[in-house]
């Protein structure tokens, strides 16, 4: 039997179940910042709603078709989305558009990062129709960005920190993560303890051992502790450490992290090499290690002042152009800094005898001009290397 007509309370009641359908789906897409929008491949029309014009830069009132769409997306992004866009236009697919990419503000010129997705309709095998939902995401991608900065600042940190870093999962009783100075320090590679962390404990001087892991469990229940130990390298060495370990705290303490020092005294034979050009540069490493120094290289000024205060004990040799080169820096700042690595400074006083005097004002401990010899240069490391070995006799 056919249903009747409705009656005028059913479709009443029809209707008000419409209305609030409607309405919470309006709130769920207000809620989310989503923008709703159409398009007809055939004449370019589009509609929009005024939340989508404002992320072209324009107002509620605007006119917009594709023409207008196209011209404020970003130029490098323009041949990824015109691929996107043929993608969805093609019978054989599913006609699925979901892509992320910049526009800038066709008023205000701001750059902005929209997330789309949407379908396209076919009828005898032609696009008729297509509809997708819009959504700003700048601050998403600015907070990525940071995040991406934030991390490969932590990655050079701890590629230059003569401190070993590292992290453990307390679930699993491994360790995720040990920095490059865990082979310096500990004398192996970082690849034979992160799964292993037995091995690592297998290292700790036996006498000090218990001591240790008791620090460790009260990390466990969410206090942070430094402790002082031993550890016995696969070479026999004896090396002290300063461990400071700490809870990553996760709603729990699922992850302990720490900053292992080793204070073990060295005399300095760390040489921080600041050298732009690659040739002189790579003559100078080869040189300094053939001669027993572990060589660190940085290839700028600012790269090394800004890690200056995390590297361990040593010396440094710079290039420098003429007193008021960049190079001079290095010096000041780390006399200003009141950071404890004496600067050997090279450069070429092309006949000025105030130039040199220039630099050891600045604070250098030396200065050889140009040309000088590798025994002169080994010299003079020497020399200021004594000086670190006086001092930390004193330290003791």
């Amino acid at each position: 039997m056919a249903a009747g007509p409705l009656t005028k309370t059913a479709q009443a009641r029809l209707n008000e179940r419409l209305r609030k359908s409607e309405a919470r789906l309006q709130a769920a897409v207000d809620l989310v910042g989503l923008s709703p929008y159409t398009w007809d491949p055939a004449t370019g029309a589009l509609e929009w709603d005024a939340r989508l014009k404002a992320m072209w830069g324009l107002p509620p009132d605007a006119y917009v078709d594709h023409d207008i769409w196209q011209s404020a997306i970003h130029p490098d992004d323009q041949q990824r989305v015109a691929e996107a866009v043929a993608r969805c236009l093609d019978p054989n697919t599913e006609g699925t558009y979901a892509i992320e990419y910049r526009v800038l503000g066709i008023a205000d010129r701001v750059e902005r990062w929209i997330s789309t997705f949407g379908r396209t309709t076919f009828e005898d095998g032609g696009p008729v129709g297509f509809v997708g939902v819009a959504l700003d995401i700048t601050e998403r991608k600015h907070g990525d960005e940071a995040l991406r900065e934030s991390e490969e600042r932590f990655r050079r940190f701890a590629h230059y920190s003569s401190n070993v870093l590292w992290i453990l999962d307390l679930e699993t009783m491994r360790l995720e993560y040990v920095s490059p100075a865990f082979e310096r320090v500990w004398g192996e590679a970082p690849a034979s303890i992160l799964l292993d962390f037995e091995r690592w404990k297998a290292t700790v001087h036996f006498e000090d051992r218990e001591r240790v892991l008791q620090g460790v469990q009260r990390v466990k229940a969410g206090a942070s502790t430094v402790q002082h130990y031993r550890i016995v390298r696969a070479d026999g060495a004896v090396r002290r450490i300063r461990d400071t370990i700490f809870p990553i705290h996760d709603g729990h303490v699922r992850r302990l992290g720490g900053i292992a020092q080793d204070v073990t005294k060295d005399g300095g034979s760390t040489i921080y090499l600041v050298e732009p050009d690659n040739a002189s540069r790579g003559r100078l490493t080869l040189m300094l290690e053939g001669a027993g120094y572990m060589v660190k290289v940085f290839r700028s000024v600012n790269g090394f002042l800004e890690l200056a205060s995390v590297l361990a004990t040593g010396s440094v040799v710079a290039q420098i152009g003429k007193p008021e080169a960049e190079g001079l820096r290095i010096p000041k700042e780390l006399k200003t800094r009141r950071i404890g690595l004496p600067v050997i400074m090279i450069g070429d006083a092309g006949g000025d005898v105030r130039f040199g005097a220039e630099v050891i004002k600045a604070g250098a401990a030396d200065f050889l001009p140009v040309p000088y010899t590798n025994e002169q240069l080994l010299n003079s490391i020497a020399s200021v290397r004594s000086d670190i070995v006086v001092g930390e006799e004193e330290d003791r």
